[in-house]
């Protein structure tokens, strides 16, 4: 979190204009209008700004405590600075977004932190959660680490953490914040 909380003031200017349309539709055409929507891993807010915006009910939180407090200005929300290890596991949201976040969670870790997840959703809610497409973890110029997906390793990993309803799961193109080209792995699944 170290480059996020020196740089987050520069990164939540280069998230924010980043479109997401896309995401958003597949992400709420399975979650309730007015629902309970928690953005895990928030960045600058962005995404919990348009779920506002659209009518939904908003928690979020984010692991950088300077991006949690940035995203807070954002809102006008109380944004939690604490990481996916922390949650509660209470079922209360109708839908959880890790839009580029569950990304940072070490491989190791991942599908305890993908059960809470799931243990956090009612029955029926959905799962948003993006990868960078990888077949081994990287870490970037900037000292970043990663864990990467592919459609194969993150369906089983779903699966594998509980989420054994409906799965979609799908490569997407864009860009990074910094410019670079990349594949992204994008799933959404169901709790049971």
């Amino acid at each position: 979190m170290q480059y996020y909380n020196e740089h987050a003031f520069e990164y939540s200017k280069k998230t924010l204009p980043i479109e997401m349309s896309e995401q958003y539709e597949k992400f709420l055409r399975t979650v309730p209008a007015n629902g309970f929507i928690l953005d895990a891993g928030c960045g600058s807010g962005r995404d919990a700004l348009y779920f506002l915006k659209n009518g939904y009910q908003v928690e979020a939180f984010d692991a950088s405590i300077e991006l949690a407090r940035i995203a807070q200005e954002l809102t006008g929300l109380h944004v939690k600075h604490m990481r996916f290890q922390e949650l509660s596991p209470r079922p209360v949201y109708d839908g959880i977004w890790a839009n580029a976040s569950l990304l940072h969670v070490p491989d190791t870790e991942l599908r305890s932190v993908l059960a809470l997840l799931k243990a956090a959703l009612k029955s029926g809610g959905t799962l948003f959660c993006s990868f960078k497409y990888g077949e081994s973890d990287s870490t970037d110029d900037l000292g970043r680490n990663f864990t990467n997906k592919t459609c194969e390793t993150l369906n089983n990993d779903l699966a594998m953490a509980g989420f054994t309803s409906r799965r979609s799961i799908t490569l997407h193109h864009s860009t990074t914040p910094e410019g670079t080209p990349q594949d992204w792995v994008n799933a959404v699944a169901i709790a049971p």
